[in-house]
């Protein structure tokens, strides 16, 4: 009886996985981004043929691994110190905030450093205090207070992503599947989103390399002898999976995951084990709650049913926020606690009932557009509104030039889904799914997730990202059997489908490039900032009549406007001066030059005046403090005019015939190499 069901229970997460995988695959190549206007400068088509070339080239990469071990240990060598590279170089380069969230966590732990022990009132809207707490006890007793704070969490976050990355790579080692976890290893590689992440500071990356090594551990306590190992590593992957849902409480997720496959994935459910993971479990969690109560940490005053009110939205699609709707309003004008949590049941009450059994079903599908259409999950969805210094790297990621990398992970993103659609046909087909260990918690785990917020909790591009290691490990296998497959093809009588395959993918590139010619417009941005404090959580000053206050600013590259968003700019009884022009109305345009600059507000009223200022301990987003109030700050941003990304006609025929000539290059390589390869 507990074997058939069991064996309905991993028929179930498969079948779901290959469903969500379908949802997934036809959003990201028919619709990415459509519910949030984000869809994609190319077509369909052309999307089709380049992730075709894309596959060519990492089939390549796969064989040449494969066949050649020498080969496989320089490819590890070269590209395990170009990542490092880059990572060393964006940590240094990119150094900004976006705005809400990651300036909130950013300014929170620069006040802590400063000696300022008060929680912000953000806090109070959700439990995010776990990643303030970490970074401040870090740069605190780790670093002593330094500097360059945001070098140390750009470094930090990499640090993050490279023990997320590597656990799910050593979690296929482990499991003997030595050629997924090379191919797991390529694809994590060309999917920039998952680095990307690294440069904005939030929940979502700590959680995900803590939830990964505990992951990592659980595995180890299987595979390891003697009680004193297998118990150990089990507690560390309690605590490291108790630190992810510190890190961010979604990651409530994996745990519940690892403990219905801990009860349903082995042959025999192990008492002992289950014992030992469930009270590690609880002993974590209240030293976590010991900790937030020596922390002060504030409670939270939004009820867990708010979110899931935003969740069953259908004006916003599920989200917090759509155009001018602000789902937060509502609920944060009510008194207390009690009263949001009454207001918002009965909310979740009427939009069902509202929305009815097909409204739902719609409501689900544009949840699942907006949460897993696009490849980048987020990562680039905003811009760094908060800097001292520009970058060079800056348009490719965040600006001008971002449609590249959007282009790019969608490519990667959609070569993923499908592999983890072949996957869960595989393993359905297969007889063995219990065998299958660390595919059937990947798998569990994304579904959970995924139903999660599809069918109860709000959705965001960014609450995919903390899947992504499980979707590369789900990945790796479908297209290792496809790669394999593939080659042992190609040198026998269907080699006539392999050459088919190669012509259908150069005439759709052709043809894509073709229809693309009409839309080579790509960005849409039209200004960057190039220095910016200017954020709207703000405190008042009062400055005194005829009283000049003043901040130095110092702007490292060539501008065109100073702009700020703050009360202050637009009182009439201010006269506000960048060295000797007057600033009106929250502007002033000019050529300016990179250097510095004084920015003065006098008083011309004989009444004192409230100046809205940004406040908090210093970090090295800000410029020097107002003269005579540490700690306060003129927000106030530089941004240079930005022409929009266009490619040339003459230019994209050129860039078509290149990617032709890749196409062939490439598959030529393929044959030569399995003509006379043997893997069977």
């Amino acid at each position: 009886m507990i074997t058939l069901i069991k064996r309905w229970f991993w028929n179930l997460i498969w079948g779901l996985t290959a469903i969500y995988a379908s949802l997934i695959l036809i959003n990201s190549m028919l619709f990415p981004g459509a519910r949030r206007g984000q869809s994609l400068p190319i077509n369909v088509i052309l999307l089709i043929g380049i992730v075709g070339l894309l596959f060519i080239f990492i089939l390549l990469n796969y064989q040449l691994m494969m066949k050649y071990p020498k080969y496989r240990i320089l490819f590890y060598f070269v590209t395990l110190l170009l990542l490092l590279i880059v990572q060393i170089g964006c940590s240094i380069s990119m150094q900004g905030a976006l705005g809400v969230d990651d300036f909130d966590v950013r300014l929170q732990v620069a006040n802590f450093l400063a000696g300022n022990d008060q929680w912000s009132p953000y806090f109070a809207f959700g439990p995010n205090a776990g990643v303030v707490i970490f970074f401040s006890k870090l740069l605190k007793h780790v670093f002593r207070n330094p500097q360059e704070t945001s070098l140390i969490f750009n470094l930090v976050n990499f640090l993050f992503i490279d023990i997320a990355f590597f656990s799910g790579w050593k979690s296929l080692k482990l499991f003997e599947r030595h050629d997924e976890a090379d191919l797991y290893y390529i694809l994590g590689l060309l999917f920039s989103p998952l680095w990307m992440a690294a440069l904005i500071v939030y929940t979502d990356v700590p959680a995900l390399g803590f939830g990964m090594l505990g992951v990592l551990l659980y595995f180890y306590s299987q595979k390891v002898s003697g009680s004193l190992l297998t118990y150990g590593t089990l507690i560390g992957s309690s605590l490291m999976m108790t630190l992810a849902v510190y890190m961010k409480e979604n990651m409530l997720i994996l745990v519940i995951a690892v403990f219905i496959y801990e009860w349903l994935g082995h042959k025999k459910f192990s008492w002992w084990r289950g014992i030992i993971l469930f009270l590690t479990l609880l002993t974590f969690v209240g030293g976590i709650k010991l900790i937030n109560r020596h922390e002060k940490v504030p409670k939270s005053e939004y009820p867990t049913v708010y979110w899931v009110a935003i969740g069953y939205n259908a004006a916003t699609d599920g989200t917090v926020a759509k155009g001018k709707i602000q789902t937060w309003s509502a609920t944060g004008n009510l008194t207390n606690k009690e009263a949001r949590q009454k207001y918002n049941q009965a909310l979740i009450k009427d939009e069902i009932k509202t929305a009815g059994s097909i409204g739902l079903v719609k409501l689900f599908l544009k949840k699942i557009n907006v949460q897993w259409s696009l490849g980048t999950l987020g990562a680039e969805s905003r811009s760094y509104n908060l800097l001292s210094k520009p970058s060079r790297l800056y348009p490719l990621i965040f600006g001008s030039h971002r449609d590249i990398i959007r282009i790019w992970s969608q490519l990667m993103y959609v070569l993923i889904i499908v592999g983890v659609l072949i996957t869960s046909i595989v393993v359905l087909k297969s007889t063995t799914q219990n065998s299958t260990s660390l595919l059937n918690l990947t798998a569990l785990y994304f579904v959970g997730s995924f139903s999660f917020h599809t069918f109860i909790w709000e959705v965001q591009e960014r609450y995919a990202y903390v899947t992504v290691i499980a979707l590369l490990a789900l990945a790796s296998c479908g297209l290792t059997v496809l790669f394999k497959y593939t080659t042992k093809k190609i040198p026998v009588a269907e080699s006539r489908h392999y050459v088919g395959g190669i012509s259908l993918i150069a005439l759709l590139i052709l043809l894509g490039g073709a229809l693309n010619l009409r839309h080579l417009t790509w960005s849409t941005n039209t200004s960057q900032v190039v220095m910016g404090q200017d954020f709207f959580r703000r405190e008042n000053l009062v400055i005194k009549p005829h009283a000049t206050l003043k901040e130095t600013l110092i702007v490292k590259e060539n501008f065109n406007r100073w702009q700020s968003s703050s009360q202050w700019s637009n009182n009439k009884q201010l006269l506000i001066k960048i060295n000797d022009q007057i600033m009106r109305s929250g502007n002033l345009t000019g050529d300016f030059k990179a250097g510095r600059y004084m920015l003065s507000v006098t008083n011309r009223s004989a009444k004192p005046q409230a100046l809205d200022l940004e406040k908090g301990g210093w970090q090295d987003l800000y410029q020097q403090s107002v003269n005579g109030h540490p700690d306060y700050y003129f927000g106030i941003s530089a941004l240079r005019n930005e022409n929009k990304f266009k490619i040339s006609k003459v230019s994209w025929v050129v860039l078509i015939v290149i990617l032709e000539l890749i196409l062939f290059l490439e598959s030529g390589l393929v044959w030569k190499i399995t003509i006379d390869w043997d893997i069977s």
